[in-house]
């Protein structure tokens, strides 16, 4: 994405070291961690197979046919178990074509008898793509799919998990994270959970990574319609879409201990009431974004991304056509966010910042070979300010070789189009209106 209008000179200044360093460590690293999961899960394909052969859900039926809950207990047990042969060595459970419908109701518990299935060792579940193998719930089942125990590192693609609904209580309708488990391949749809978590739940300790999946029209009562992460959450070729909640994050929220990285991923029309409509971010750590888009998401406040605690990194970046009644794109609370090669566009504001409000004396912004263009404030209601940026007293905000341009307010006075507060200027900028802006630093 070109952050620079016609006629500019090109940047003299480029990006600092410590940004390249870091971004090119956390490609690599990310790369060695998802390599490391599929290599530790991953069984020695000669043997060791659990091949599942009704799609009944049935436990320790001595029928001779072996069902995805009873591969699991063989599985977790390492031994035969209903009418699946225990695979004597690494574990890896293969399912065909069809819809394995869950329909053990019972209560709470951890021993796979009853409602979700129980992971407890570390194995591989592979069907035959999302759009041949999946998994539901019965009429009557009121539980999640599947509970990922702390110790067991588990590997599951080629499988559509749809329609859970964990209705009287609990976290996570599809799948309930304190392992660690890769998910690849994989479509988690049409769920919802009373608690956090409408699709997945990662708790504290868990790490959940996602390789080329779909997290869709999933809804949480609470945090995170799609995702609710207080572990380890890396995604990467996925889309997060038309999720919601009824509080915070509509497509994910990242609370507690969290940690979030995503790669090549699109965050697109999700829903929240309060903030967050596609992200929220509430950790210590800091939050990466690389070569992502948060697309059409929406929200009273923080239509894009809600940034309150922790810090951020986009790098290659989008942050487009968000809604709000204030700070459409995202807003910046007592912490920084550091935007690199990026784009905010088109994001549009009933009232308060179109672009990025950023808030508290705390706050700051940097921004290298950013543009940040065509956003709207005052779209509904006349009183708030800033198309672009809305920069509150205190807080900081630095350009380095980036644009501030073709921002609108619709206010009555209309004049604080591209921004409201102070911006500091390194080198190489262009801003197209200083009404209401005071620029510090070079005027270059």
């Amino acid at each position: 994405m070109s952050s620079y209008l016609p006629g500019q000179r090109p940047p003299k200044r480029s990006i600092p070291a410590f940004l390249i360093l870091t971004v090119a460590g956390l490609l690599s690293a990310v790369g060695l961690i998802c390599t490391a999961a599929l290599t530790r899960a991953a069984p020695d394909m000669k043997f060791g197979v659990i091949t599942v052969t009704t799609l009944a859900d049935q436990f320790g039926t001595a029928t001779g046919d072996c069902s995805l809950r009873e591969a699991i207990e063989a599985g977790n047990s390492n031994a035969d178990f209903g009418g699946c042969a225990g695979p004597g060595g690494n574990r890896n459970i293969e399912l065909g074509a069809g819809i394995h419908v869950l329909t053990r109701v019972g209560g709470a518990d951890d021993t796979n008898t009853l409602g979700d299935l129980d992971v407890t060792a570390s194995l591989t579940i592979t069907g035959l793509g999302p759009g041949s193998t999946s998994i539901e719930a019965g009429a009557t089942m009121t539980d999640r799919f599947m509970d990922i125990r702390p110790g067991a590192t588990v590997v599951i693609s080629g499988v559509r998990l749809a329609g859970a609904n964990l209705l009287g209580g609990g976290a996570g309708a599809a799948i309930n994270v304190f392992g660690r488990l890769t998910l690849a391949n994989c479509i988690i749809e049409d769920n919802q959970a009373s608690s956090v978590g409408g699709g997945i739940h990662v708790g504290t300790g868990g790490h959940l990574t996602l390789q080329n999946c779909l997290i869709r029209n999933n809804h949480s009562m609470s945090y995170g319609g799609g995702i609710f992460a207080s572990g380890s959450l890396t995604i990467s070729d996925s889309t997060i879409s038309g999720n919601d909640a009824d509080s915070f994050g509509g497509g994910l929220s990242v609370s507690n201990n969290g940690k979030l990285t995503l790669i090549r991923t699109t965050i697109s029309e999700n829903q929240a009431p309060f903030s967050g409509g596609g992200i929220y971010v509430d950790i210590p750590n800091e939050a990466t974004i690389v070569d992502s888009t948060i697309r059409g998401n929406s929200a009273p406040d923080s239509g894009g991304i809600a940034l309150v605690r922790g810090s951020l990194l986009m790098v290659n970046s989008a942050l487009i056509s968000n809604t709000a009644t204030s700070a459409a794109g995202m807003r910046v609370t007592n912490t920084l966010a550091t935007l690199v090669n990026s784009t905010v566009s088109g994001n549009v504001a009933q009232a308060g910042a179109g672009g990025i409000a950023i808030n508290t004396t705390s706050g700051r912004l940097y921004l290298y070979n950013t543009t940040i263009a065509n956003n709207t404030t005052n779209a509904g209601a006349s009183g708030g300010n800033g198309g672009g940026l809305n920069i509150q007293s205190g807080s900081v905000v630095s350009m380095t070789n980036s644009v501030l341009a073709n921002n609108i307010d619709l206010g009555a006075s209309g004049d604080s189009s591209d921004c409201f507060g102070t911006i500091h200027l390194v080198a190489y900028n262009h801003v197209e209106s200083t009404a209401n802006c005071a620029i510090a630093g070079p005027a270059t």
